[in-house]
């Protein structure tokens, strides 16, 4: 009998009012993993990336495993190399790991250890353990004789010690099992367990690691106890559940622990055999293959060396040994199942697979290929091609089913805006067996939401109730979302509390709460406080313990870090992170998140702490490259700031340490593991900084070196592999189009061409570029800006700006992108000029107002308002300075409430804006002869709270003060000179005095082979540099200087000095020239410049002058400041004078930078005869001769 909704002609007027507008704009569907689980036969199934184990319940201890490290080591030029990474709370563990002597030490000292270091031993014991998921032979190294000196010591303390450990051992025997080092635990762990631990106390962990027995060998292959495995999995002492843990354990371990293509078959194989004894012979085909997704990830993913047809075909041989052949490609289509959305090509390839086997092998078609393929091939071709969706489909009539595929063609209709076609499939699925299910309704709602066809959710709603079928997330964010456009915060909480109620009753699909749940807080953001905002997760986070319901989610707590760090609240963001602890929901996801809200924030050390955090908190440690990605992005951003040598220095040794592991690992890392993308995009990111860095500080006028070749030879792997689905890897690509070095807007054009070609989503972000590309185009052949005006609306339009819904990208979220919308829009008007674009941007304006209820993020706030100031100075000057006033006393009060006693970090956009206004404001008040002390007052107020102008406005700023001699504001100014400028200074004295030295070895070394008179006659203009004025005082050091040996590291590095370590272990004369230029050696610290350092110079012997009697108290109070007066100032006066003859020698209009790299080639290198060659450590000897 057919059934059809009572309502469906409503709804056909609806869909038919907006059929004429439709046009291709996707639409973001949303699901949740059980709902995929009972939606099997319709195929829209995505599972999540599961590295955990639970053997109670979702709520029981996690037991996690991974299949391999995260980075290949095997390419690691050092041991130092590798303990680079770690750092904070791993720092002991990473002398413990990699330095021998510091380890000797460590474990001599356990035998006079006091009762009280006992918590202490037992947390670096710990932190080596963690590290060692990704050190496995470093951490074995300290593991084994630090028990080895607890067991056979019979001291009380150490015997206190072993039992303190053992209490916490999960995570030694997670160790145990990742690295295959039974033999380890079978002879130092177990013996101590059986002696210290009670029955009774023993878990599954404990049995599972003796039961397996799993070890590793040097060749690469590993074992097991098979017999008594299978012996297990046979009887009835173990659950069902805790049986399918067991094999999940084994099978990812034996993947970690085995390192050959004939183990990983193996392991397959193990997998096989264990499941078959515990689901049957057909459980491929049943919902019981949804417990071994993380195992079926795992299988899906041929490695490098792998050919793809040949690694099917030989897991094909391996279930045909041990399943009836006619069910055997049935494993192929559950690892279908799982890839179709993560990797659609190896889905499609897959599907190819199959389709030729048949033919090969001569076997029936029905044998080999199902529906279901069909239907995931299809699914995974909407990511690839949707022309190949409706081309297999033709192509396989026998395959067609309308439970698996249709869903498939509603996306294509919500895909396209066919709203005729989703309306007339909708209507005739009624009759056809239980259709519609719950998944077709879902995607009908979410269309209809997206027209405002309100009333018409509802229908659909009570139609889905009458019939009694399972609910699912979509349905009801649907229906959130119409009540959120409506203002109605009482009904969206009122609608997740009727789900929370329906999945209680198992009406509902409980893994849809946690996605329903992040709607909550939408309206929260626009009309409540942050306080409402943490009382509202506080109570859901209690609900979900007293109803054991999975409620909130990782997302939601994300879309808050990020709501809180758009607007400057870094302590709501402390409270938030604290409640994500106390309830243990610091998942990768969220750390990674809360890493990146610090790091906009401004917080780039605190943010740091966080990332180590969230590498221990993952499962297992150090695995997640969600958390690698968070971290290099926070790096990156680090040392773009105005940062001290040795914190550049920082930044740069995590930055190598991961992008360098990166790209010597296996490049299915980033197509198979979560994070992977980001972190691809990221390390072509740092590449193109290092390019440009290296071009600049070469002073090349184009990018050259070995970053863009391999920026280049990663694009041809991602499209060799298919991964250019993804707007993030084609963000590096624009960015490096649109350097000075590397100008070239066109490329930007065609880039933008093939995402749209490859169906890739275009954010703002990526429009950003494309704009500019634009602009830059029109301004030297349209100077009408017709095309950027043209492409400005198109992406407005898309956002939903003063265009009919039709028009509008529901993927695209305006709130989310209006920052980076609001910068293109201001770049656009700063182009065509106000009187083109001042209209437009009023509109913009006034859009954001209504977008966000009039509570505009800060972010958003100060970009407008930086804009409108710039905009009132070229036509007001009245209005100019009451803005300037206005908004100097809005953002100093917002600044008055996020500051407290501590030297804390002043939030970035709040810190942009501040300096803008208060040094703007200041220029306009001394322009206008109305800065009054008051007025100065105030703007030493903010200064003193931590706001940091760039270096021109600071010095600016600073030397007003010192010039007007007020002793009024004195003592403010040398406060903020201590604090924040003076340092700088002495970071330049320092560098200077240890380069002087390196300088005075090097020449010392090359007396020993050339003249003196000569040698002192080629480095003239270095030696006078560096205030050298003979070369006999130098000689007369000589046996001094050689004890030095070049300053060396422990790895033989030359000039190992804190302020700038050379890095390498040979110089040559272009590395001389390059490591004593002096124009590189200023810092990125803030200082005082010349001009502003002789004022000081000058205030502070005026004073003296003018108060003999508190003259000394007053340099006593400011230390830093008094060790700068007391300092040889000669390098200033040496700086300048290099400065002028480098000037004399080259005028051309060179950047000094290119013009004293090629004076110093010139006479260094061109016109010298005693060059320095100073080899490695091994042929120094050998080589001196011919030196």
């Amino acid at each position: 009998m057919m059934i059809r909704s009572r309502n469906t002609l409503t709804i056909g007027r609806i869909i038919r009012s907006y059929h004429k507008q439709s046009n291709s704009v996707p639409l973001i569907l949303t699901n949740t993993r059980c709902e995929k689980l009972h939606s099997i036969l319709r195929s829209r199934c995505c599972t999540k990336y599961p590295w955990s184990i639970t053997p109670k319940s979702c709520f029981g201890n996690r037991t996690s495993t991974r299949s391999y490290a995260s980075f290949n080591h095997s390419k690691a030029p050092t041991e130092q190399f590798l303990g680079s990474i770690l750092d904070h709370e791993y720092t002991k563990a990473k002398f413990l790991l990699f330095d021998e002597d510091k380890r000797a030490e460590y474990l001599a000292d356990l035998g006079d250890m006091s009762i009280e270091k006992v918590p202490v031993v037992t947390e670096d014991f710990y932190k080596v353990v963690e590290a060692s998921f990704e050190f496995h032979d470093e951490g074995f190294r300290f593991i084994t004789p630090f028990w080895k000196a607890l067991t056979t010591s019979t001291d009380e303390i150490l015997l206190d010690l072993q039992k303190t450990i053992l209490k916490r051992r999960e995570r030694l025997l997670m160790l145990i099992l990742n690295s295959g080092r039974f033999d380890i635990y079978e002879s130092l762990i177990l013996p101590s367990i059986k002696k210290l631990v009670p029955d009774d106390d023993l878990g599954f962990l404990d049995r599972v690691t003796t039961i397996l027995e799993l070890q590793s060998t040097s060749s690469g292959a590993f074992y097991f106890n098979e017999k008594q495995t299978m012996s297990l999995l046979m009887n009835d002492t173990m659950s069902k559940n805790e049986k399918r843990d067991l094999v999940k354990i084994l099978v990812t371990n034996s993947f970690a622990a085995g390192k050959s293509s004939s183990s990983r078959m193996y392991s397959i194989e193990t997998f096989l055999k264990c499941a078959k004894l515990i689901e049957g012979d057909d459980w491929f085909a049943s919902k019981e293959s949804f417990e071994y997704d993380s195992l079926f990830q795992m299988i899906g993913f041929p490695t490098i060396e792998d050919r793809f047809d040949d690694y099917f075909q030989e897991i094909i041989k391996i279930v045909e040994k041990h399943y009836d052949p006619s069910i055997s490609y049935d494993f192929l289509t559950e690892i279908m199942r799982n890839l179709s959305e993560r990797a659609p090509f190896v889905t499609y390839r897959l599907f190819e697979f199959k389709s030729a086997q048949w033919r090969q092998r001569n076997l029936p078609r029905k044998d080999v290929l199902n529906h279901l393929d069909l239907a995931y091939a299809m699914k995974a071709c909407m990511k690839l091609d949707e022309n190949k969706i409706y081309e297999i489909y033709l192509q396989n009539e026998d395959l067609h089913d309308d439970e698996s595929q249709e869903a498939i063609f509603l996306d294509l209709c919500v895909e396209h805006k066919d709203w005729k076609s989703l309306q007339d499939r909708f209507e005739n699925m009624y009759g056809k067996g239980n259709l519609p299910d719950t998944v077709h309704y879902g995607i009908t709602m979410q269309a209809l939401e997206f027209l405002e066809a309100d009333s018409e959710l509802e229908r659909l709603y009570e139609q889905i109730l009458d019939r009694g079928l399972m609910m699912n997330s979509a349905i009801f964010i649907a229906r959130m979302k119409a009540r959120i456009r409506q203002r109605n915060q009482t009904d969206v909480i009122a609608l997740l509390e009727e789900y929370l109620s329906l999945a209680a009753q198992e009406r509902a699909y409980k893994d849809g709460i946690s996605l329903v749940f992040p709607f909550a807080f939408q309206l929260l953001f626009l009309e409540g406080t942050n306080k409402d905002v943490l009382q509202t997760v506080q109570i859901y986070l209690e609900k979900e313990q007293k109803l054991q319901l999975p409620i909130v989610s990782g997302e939601a707590l994300c879309s808050i870090a990020n709501y809180f760090s758009q607007n400057c609240a870094s302590k709501d963001l402390d409270e938030l992170f604290k409640l994500a602890k106390e309830y243990q929901k610091c998942d990768s996801g969220f750390t990674c998140n809360l890493i990146d809200a610090y790091s906009n924030l401004g917080q780039y050390s605190k943010a740091d702490e966080i990332a180590y955090f969230a590498h221990a908190q993952s499962h297992p440690p150090f695995s997640d490259l969600r958390i690698y990605a968070s971290q290099l992005k926070n790096h990156l951003r680090w040392r773009r700031q105005d940062i001290s040598r040795s914190i550049k220095r920082y930044n740069d040794i995590k930055v190598n340490y991961i992008m360098s592991l990166s790209l010597q690992s296996d490049f299915t890392i980033f197509q198979s593991r979560p994070g992977g993308i980001d972190l691809l995009s990221l390390v072509m990111d740092s590449l193109r900084y290092n390019a440009v860095d290296y071009s600049r500080a070469n002073a090349l006028r184009y990018l050259k070196g070995r970053a863009i070749k391999t920026i280049s030879s990663l694009i041809r792997r991602q499209t060799a592999y298919r991964i250019r689905l993804d707007e993030k890897l084609y963000l590096p690509l624009m960015k490096q189009n649109l350097i000075y070095e590397n100008y070239k807007p066109l490329n930007v054009m065609k880039i933008f061409n093939e995402m749209n070609q490859r169906g890739v989503l275009v954010s703002a972000q990526s429009y950003k570029h494309v704009m500019k590309a634009m602009r830059s185009l029109d301004k030297r052949y349209d100077r009408s800006y017709n095309n950027s005006t043209e492409m400005l609306n198109q992406m407005l339009s898309l956002y939903g700006f003063e265009a009919e819904k039709s028009k509008s990208n529901p993927k695209l979220d305006f709130r989310k992108d209006s920052l980076i919308i609001c910068e293109i829009l201001i770049k656009y008007v700063q182009s065509v000029g106000l009187k083109k674009g001042s209209d437009l941007f009023s509109k913009f304006v006034l859009f954001c107002e209504e977008s966000f209820e009039g509570k505009l993020p800060l972010d958003l706030r100060v970009k407008i308002d930086l804009f409108l100031s710039e905009c009132y100075k070229d036509v007001n000057s009245v209005e100019y300075g009451a803005f300037l006033e206005q908004k100097f006393e809005v953002y100093s009060n917002i600044l008055s409430e996020h500051h407290n006693s501590n030297d804390v970090c002043v939030p970035m956009v709040l810190n942009d804006a501040l300096s803008y206004f208060t040094i703007q404001r200041m220029k306009y008040l001394v322009d206008v002869n109305s800065f009054t002390y008051e007025s100065q007052g105030e703007i030493l107020d903010v200064i003193s709270m931590g706001v940091q102008p760039n270096i021109f406005d600071f010095n600016y700023l600073i030397a007003y003060f010192l010039k007007e001699m007020s002793s009024v504001h004195l003592t403010k100014v040398m406060e903020i000179i201590e604090r924040r400028l003076i340092i700088g200074n002495l970071a330049e004295l320092e560098s200077y005095k240890e380069k002087k030295l390196c300088y005075k070895i090097c020449m010392n070394y090359l007396c020993e082979v050339y003249n003196e008179q000569t040698v002192a006659d080629n480095y003239k203009i270095l030696s006078d540099y560096f205030g050298i004025k003979s070369l006999t005082k130098v000689r007369a050091q000589s046996e001094n200087l050689k004890q030095l040996d070049f300053l060396k590291s422990a790895s033989g590095r030359l000039f190992n000095i804190k302020s700038d370590p050379y890095g390498s272990r040979s110089m040559n004369q272009f590395s001389f020239i390059e490591y004593f230029n002096p124009v590189r050696d200023f810092t990125n610290e803030p200082r005082l410049f010349n001009e502003t350092s002789r004022l000081l110079m000058r205030a502070i012997s005026e004073y003296k002058r003018k108060n003999k009697k508190d003259a000394t108290s007053l340099l006593s109070l400011y230390p830093k400041v008094s060790k700068f007066c007391k300092s040889n100032l000669s390098y200033y006066s040496h700086l300048n004078a290099f400065n002028r003859k480098v000037d004399y020698l080259n005028s051309s209009q060179d950047t000094r930078l290119r013009r004293t790299k090629d004076v110093l080639k010139e006479l260094l290198f061109i016109h010298n005869s005693t060059k320095i060659f100073i080899p490695k450590p091994d042929d120094l000897e050998t080589n001196e001769q011919s030196l």
